[in-house]
């Protein structure tokens, strides 16, 4: 199972690449009233600022995950036939203490995957089975935010509500090689499926953002889908492959008093 980091580790990363990305100042990212035309880097600030806010302390995080991998043509064989296409739904938990102590849950056909991760230290349990120290799996938020390391645009998409709660929305259009790279580390390192995958062209790879008026991210609905003619990769394929993966994610509880102990091992 491909291993990730936590969400403290995004934050930071965050911080990196959008400063990186020519974000304004501190003054920018924190403040609350907005300018009538405010600039791609201001908007990316104040990204970067609910991104550390609705991190700093304790949240909870409940995720859907709908993939779809389909084809067409002799390009089924390729892809490893009908049993390794159709649809998967994965939902996850996730609850934070700190950005240090968390615990992330995956609910699929195969079980409850359990990682925990302590001031450092890091426990997994696969399918229901004993704690192994030193792995974790992606956070349910993770892969979502993930996206936002390579932002090739942000803009403001207006006011909205959420739970009756009013909020303000982002939409973020993300480097497309991010999206065939994340793709990629799921795919085999080599042959039929690998130069399928890497062939795809992205039509959609984009985040939409929610945030409320404290400055927490509420919702984050990520989408990704993506085509290829398999003949324009292999003369000798009929036919094409699709790619899609939506990312449904809540967030709440900020700040609640959420305590993460360690599980028993072995």
């Amino acid at each position: 199972m491909r291993t990730d980091r936590q969400s403290s580790w995004l934050v930071v990363t965050l911080a990196i690449v959008l400063v990186g990305c020519g974000t304004s100042s501190t003054r920018a990212a924190t403040a609350t009233s907005k300018a009538a035309s405010p600039s791609p880097d201001d908007i990316k600030a104040r990204l970067l600022a609910a991104v550390a806010r609705t991190f700093s302390d304790g949240v909870r995080e409940d995720t859907a995950v709908a993939k779809s991998l389909a084809a067409t043509g002799s390009a089924v064989t390729a892809m490893g036939g009908p049993s390794y296409l159709g649809n998967a739904t994965i939902r996850t938990t996730y609850e934070q203490e700190s950005p240090r102590r968390s615990r992330y849950t995956q609910s699929d056909v195969s079980g409850n995957n359990v990682s925990i991760a302590l001031d450092g230290a890091s426990y997994l349990s696969i399918a229901g089975g004993p704690f192994t120290e030193g792995f974790t799996i992606d956070s349910g938020v993770g892969p979502a935010l993930a996206l936002l390391v390579s932002v090739s645009a942000v803009a403001e998409a207006g006011p909205g509500s959420a739970d009756g709660v009013t909020i303000d929305r982002l939409h973020v259009e993300v480097d497309r090689s991010k999206a065939r790279s994340d793709l990629l580390a799921e795919a085999p390192k080599q042959g039929p499926i690998h130069s399928l995958v890497a062939a795809m062209s992205f039509d959609t790879a984009a985040l939409d953002v929610s945030i409320d008026q404290s400055g927490h991210i509420v919702r984050l609905l990520s989408t990704v889908h993506a085509t290829v003619n398999a003949h324009d990769v292999d003369p000798t394929l009929t036919g094409t492959v699709t790619y899609s993966r939506v990312d449904t994610v809540t967030l709440r509880d900020f700040g609640a008093a959420i305590v993460v102990t360690p599980p028993p091992v072995g």
